[in-house]
């Protein structure tokens, strides 16, 4: 069997950016003729870590088919996707890839593969949305969040329960160490119920109303300022003051599936800007508007 060496070669650095082409060249190498079917290229991107592995072959060309006569070599370009980019993270990283094989009869094919880098776009017509997610309103920037009657709110149910029981027992026998644990476990299940159903926050935005968050822009770069509005009406009575935004950046991922799915997120990012009110007078009950 003939020998055949294949080497991939980038161009210039390995770094690219997303919408923007792949440049290259495959050098093959072959003292005689290869019975060859086709040389391919495949471009892709995988993701390693503490989440889910996965990978995604977004490009498949063909750079040459039939036998391979004689030393050859092969430039090509191929358009790159507009994401996910590169990332390397404390939980999980994206790397690209692209892979020159050289399929060959009956016998195993020599190939070769080169990692680089792909940027976000450098064009702000061209924003970056592979898996993008856009900001969520309401207070804290979050929904409340629909209360669930799983497992803990059965729980809950039966210390309310227990609780219930012991007060009443106690009661009627006048024990007040009774009645003390019985409502000891009353208050738990208070406690839980406030937090799971997020009382506090319903009642806020009861009060305060709707609350609109703007951000511009969407797809901040390095170093950009970002521009963040509320903006909120109030019920009569409410005399609103300074709002206060919290913009957190992380990495979440997801390990496993249905029960036995977990979530693990790490924090990069954290702080705290006081926006003060403009655009209308503090008047109870009027529209409110912070930037």
């Amino acid at each position: 069997m003939a020998n055949c060496d294949v080497h991939l070669e980038l161009d210039p650095t390995n770094i690219f950016r997303a919408g923007e082409p792949l440049r290259g060249i495959l050098r093959i190498r072959t003292d005689s003729p290869v019975g060859s079917k086709a040389v391919q290229l495949e471009v892709g991107w995988k993701v390693r870590g503490h989440g889910n592995p996965g990978s995604t072959v977004t490009h498949t060309a063909v750079l040459h088919t039939g036998p391979i006569q004689r030393s050859m070599n092969l430039p090509f370009e191929i358009p790159l996707p507009n994401g996910p980019v590169s990332h390397a993270g404390a939980r999980f990283t994206v790397g690209w890839t692209a892979t020159a094989r050289v399929d060959i009869n009956w016998a195993i094919d020599p190939k070769d593969s080169v990692e680089f880098t792909l940027l976000p776009s450098a064009s702000a017509e061209e924003p970056y949305h592979y898996g993008f997610v856009a900001p969520q309103l309401g207070a804290d920037s979050q929904q409340p969040a629909q209360a669930a009657f799983g497992a803990p709110a059965m729980i809950l149910g039966g210390f309310g329960a227990i609780g219930l029981i012991l007060a009443s027992t106690g009661a009627v026998q006048r024990e007040w160490g009774l009645m003390l644990f019985g409502a000891l476990f009353l208050a738990i299940a208070a406690a839980g119920l406030i937090r799971g159903f997020r009382l506090p926050r319903r009642v806020a935005e009861r009060r305060l109303g709707k609350v609109q968050i703007t951000v511009d822009p969407l797809q901040p770069y390095r170093g950009d300022w970002v521009r963040i509005q509320l903006q909120a009406n109030p019920g009569p009575g409410v005399q609103t003051g300074r709002a206060k935004v919290t913009l957190r950046g992380q990495e979440r991922t997801v390990r496993g599936t249905g029960k036995n799915r977990r979530t693990a997120c790490h924090p990069l990012h954290e702080s705290t800007v006081v926006l003060p009110t403009v655009g209308s007078a503090r008047v109870p009950g009027s529209a409110q508007s912070w930037a």
